[in-house]
This record gives C-alpha cells, sequence and structure tokens, in this order.
C-alpha cells in the first residue's frame, strides 16, 4: 500500500508522494465552461499537468471520449424508449374483443345463461342443458372483462 502512495501519477511529469488533493465546485448548467476554467486552475495549482507539452491533445482526448461514452449512452436510452414502445404496440395489437351471439327465447332470464371461460378453454350452456359452446380456444387468452346483454327479441351477446 505504501508503494502505491509513492508512485508518481499518470498525469505527473516529476515523480511526487504528493497526497491526493480534494476539489468542490458547483456546475451552473447555463456556464459549464465556468466550470472546466474551475477544474484547470485547481490543476494547474495541485499538479504540473497544464505544463506538459502535449497537454492540449491529452484533454481534446479526454472529451472525446467523454462524448462518444455520452452519444452510446443517448443512443442506448433512444433504443430502450424504442423497444418501449414497440411491446406497447405489441400488447395492443394482442388484445383482442370476442363477441359470441346465442339464439334464446326472449322471456328467458340472462342469469340463465352459464359463461365458464377458462385460460384456453369455452363454455356456453344454458342452465340445466347441455353445453351449446365447448371447445378449445386457439390459444391460451386470459379473459379481464365479461358483459352479457340482451340483443333484441331473441338473442344474448
Amino acid at each position: 500500500m505504501e508503494e502505491e502512495e509513492k508512485m508518481p501519477s499518470a498525469s505527473s511529469a516529476v515523480a511526487t508522494a504528493a497526497k491526493p488533493a480534494s476539489f468542490t465546485a458547483s456546475l451552473d448548467p447555463a456556464n459549464p465552461v465556468g466550470f472546466l476554467e474551475k477544474v484547470f486552475v485547481f490543476i494547474a495549482k495541485e499538479s504540473d499537468f497544464l505544463v506538459k507539452e502535449n497537454v492540449h491533445k491529452e484533454v481534446a482526448a479526454v472529451v472525446r471520449v467523454v462524448k462518444q461514452k455520452s452519444k452510446k449512452k443517448d443512443e442506448e436510452e433512444a433504443q430502450k424508449a424504442e423497444n418501449k414502445t414497440e411491446v406497447e404496440k405489441e400488447t395492443m395489437e394482442t388484445l383482442k374483443e370476442i363477441t359470441i351471439s346465442i339464439l334464446v327465447p326472449s322471456e328467458m332470464n340472462l342469469r340463465f345463461v352459464v359463461f365458464d371461460i377458462k385460460k384456453n378453454r369455452l363454455k356456453v350452456r344454458l342452465e340445466g342443458q347441455p353445453p351449446v359452446i365447448n371447445g378449445e380456444l386457439f390459444q391460451a387468452e386470459s379473459v379481464k372483462k365479461l358483459f352479457v346483454e340482451r340483443t333484441g327479441n331473441y338473442g344474448i351477446s
């Protein structure tokens, strides 16, 4: 551990055993250059980094890397938003409305019609009678709502 503290940093031209210095500043989003100026003043005061001959190339390289990472992050967020939209669209496309109409005598009360809806099976019958519909569904469905209504004198839907 002591050897690590004595090793020179990559940005220091002179090998020193200096302790890390703290830096505190606030970023005004309307003035990011002012913040950068504070950073460079601090670096000049605490190290010899800005004295290096190619310092501008190193700083430019850091800016390029950060811009690339930011662009990649923005692209990933845009892709996530696009994927979310596609999932919502697919969900809406899979929502189905099914209407089943059955002829019944006009005097029959709707409460005598029995609907037995399972995930992959549909059975409709009149109370005390064999089913008029009894079969498997093409694919498993989940039933969120069921509406039963009389349609005209002889039907329910």
